[in-house]
């Protein structure tokens, strides 16, 4: 496998922020997780330029999921606890393997309790936030409405 690059370095050599933007904003901010936060936050990148920018430092692909054919039986492969707990959503089964949409890269410990749940092999794919809310809402109605009302 190869060696992952930071994400602070991809979305410099991508142009989104200068190496002094990124300087000053790495003060303020301690994990990926929240350089990810903070640069949404801050509209600092779009979605669309985050999720590439994971993209590239992961090699996993950015999917857009047709809504019209997503399964609702897939969707329930996994827990929806557990769904919630990772932010993550299964949307298809695909030459035998079982596709989860997520905004984040996995780490290793997320794919282990993951496959917890499923006999198939699991291929992660890259979503905007929305999209996944998008997904959500169509295989989880009750749990979008509840997640808004929560808000």
């Amino acid at each position: 496998p190869t060696q992952r690059r930071a994400l602070p370095d991809v979305i410099v050599s991508s142009g989104l922020v200068t190496e002094q933007e990124l300087a000053a904003l790495e003060s303020e901010i301690s994990a990926q997780h929240e350089l990810e936060d903070f640069l949404l936050a801050h509209r600092i990148v779009s979605e669309e330029e985050l999720s590439h920018a994971l993209s590239v430092q992961s090699g996993l692909p950015i999917t857009k999921v047709d809504l019209a054919r997503l399964n609702h039986r897939v969707a329930q492969s996994l827990p929806v606890r557990v769904q919630k707990e990772l932010n993550v959503i299964p949307f298809r089964i695909e030459k035998g393997q079982l596709l989860i949409a997520g905004t984040r890269v996995p780490p290793p410990e997320v794919m282990d309790e993951l496959t917890k749940f499923t006999q198939l092999p699991i291929e992660f794919r890259l979503v905007t936030r929305k999209h996944l809310e998008e997904i959500r809402s169509v295989l989880q109605p009750e749990e979008a409405t509840a997640s808004l009302v929560s808000d």
